[in-house]
């Protein structure tokens, strides 16, 4: 457990691998084995086997040792193997647990897990908050390893907030010169390199750090820099097109590489994602989009489906953009905190701003005699926007605007008069 906590995976896996597999040991010691084996098993991307330890931890008979800590290790091992939803209902039920015994340590686990699971499920505020109370907590109680992690995450969802200056902030607070237990710290520096404009640096430094984590057997941790140096890679305008490119696909392939023997739903996303960013399609972004949803990512969805939107719009596929956009924006509306520019800002609205204002009260039901009175117009005006939209939005007609894609308002429509 020790070695897993310093990033040490494969070691972890080496000291408990034979215990897992020998038959016969008390079910007491064999809880144990488990406790330790879940999480390096999920790390090594090894997720039937490390379903099989938390199925033995979380079974019918009760656990005989710290229940909190077992739900805290199972929850541990549905996030690195990409079950959010079940991360978050277990680290809850972790935190009952630990509340309930007055277990101060346990409570500051609980805290952190759950602060590290919003924060991949892109809900951001309740993340910062998390983490914060996990921070007070450990700051006073301890301990004392808890509560740099703890930081580190902090400033990773500040970042993810857009609130950059308290991230830098955060980051000249925590010392780098242990030898382990960085990760955190080094994917924000990286992160916040590319905000600063070098997002070649950026990309790197995260390559670097992920063969770092492979030596360490720390796979989990690996796909999680290249896939964000993938993510860096797909925003960045300063880089020339054919050496991006290039870049973008050797992550890729090294992911594909680090991924083939595993069975973890969180690297097949990872992959999946990382090459259609590389090699880019509409169908394949959406299908990306389609995989995070059902890990429970909302946040990650939301970004290749407006992707997968800027994808169709280059290919003149205008009514898929706009559906695709559609997509993004109502998933980004779920996750309250992160900064989603990004995906707002990704594609202009297909439609002028007087189009869109018709539309809008056409949507409403409104005739266009009302839109013309409403909006000081003509009917002929009106008409002529309606049917200049039409052709914009891939509809034929008025019957069509009610659930067509980039047609419903994101704020009530202006009025005058």
């Amino acid at each position: 457990m020790m070695l897993f906590t310093v990033e040490r995976t494969g070691e972890a896996l080496t000291e408990i691998e034979p215990l897992v597999n020998t038959p016969g040991l008390p079910a007491e010691l064999r809880e144990m084995v488990a406790m330790a084996a879940a999480m390096p098993l999920a790390g090594v991307g090894r997720w039937s086997e490390s379903r099989a330890e938390v199925e033995r931890l979380l079974g019918d008979e009760p656990v005989a040792r710290d229940r909190a800590f077992a739900l805290f290790t199972a929850a541990s091992a549905a996030l690195v193997g990409g079950s959010f939803d079940e991360a978050r209902a277990l680290a809850l039920e972790a935190l009952s647990e630990s509340v309930q015994f007055d277990d101060e340590v346990s409570t500051r686990y609980a805290e952190l897990l759950l602060g590290h699971v919003l924060l991949q499920i892109g809900q951001v505020s309740s993340a910062r908050r998390w983490l914060g109370d996990a921070i007070a907590g450990a700051r006073v109680k301890g301990p004392r390893n808890l509560h740099r992690v703890a930081l580190g995450t902090l400033t990773l969802a500040q970042i993810a907030a857009g609130e950059t200056d308290a991230a830098e902030a955060i980051l000249r607070t925590l010392h780098t010169d242990a030898p382990e237990g960085n990760f955190h710290v080094r994917l924000a520096e990286a992160q916040l390199t590319a905000l600063q404009g070098q997002p070649a640096v950026a990309i790197e430094r995260l390559r670097a750090e992920a063969e770092h984590h492979v030596e360490s057997g720390a796979l989990y941790l690996a796909t999680t820099l290249l896939f964000q140096a993938a993510r860096i890679g797909s925003r960045a305008t300063v880089i020339p097109a054919t050496a991006l490119t290039a870049t973008l696909r050797l992550i890729a392939d090294r992911i594909d590489e680090l991924g083939a023997a595993s069975d973890s739903p969180l690297f097949a996303a990872r992959a999946a994602h990382a090459r259609a960013v590389a090699e880019p399609s509409a169908s394949a972004l959406a299908a990306a989009g389609e995989r995070w949803l059902q890990l429970g990512a909302t946040l990650s969805a939301a970004e290749a489906f407006a992707a997968a939107s800027r994808a169709a719009r280059e290919a003149g596929r205008a009514h898929d953009a706009a559906a695709l956009q559609e997509r993004a924006l109502e998933l980004a509306a779920l996750c309250p905190g992160a900064d989603t520019r990004g995906i707002r800002d990704s594609a202009p609205d297909v439609l002028t701003r007087r189009e869109r204002e018709v539309v809008d009260l056409a949507r409403l039901g409104l005739s266009s005699q009302e839109i013309a009175t409403r909006l000081f117009l003509s009917i002929r005006t009106v008409d002529n926007h309606l049917q200049s939209s039409y052709g914009k939005l891939g509809i034929s007609g008025r019957r069509d605007l009610i659930g067509a894609p980039g047609s419903s308002p994101l704020t009530p429509p202006a009025t005058t008069g």
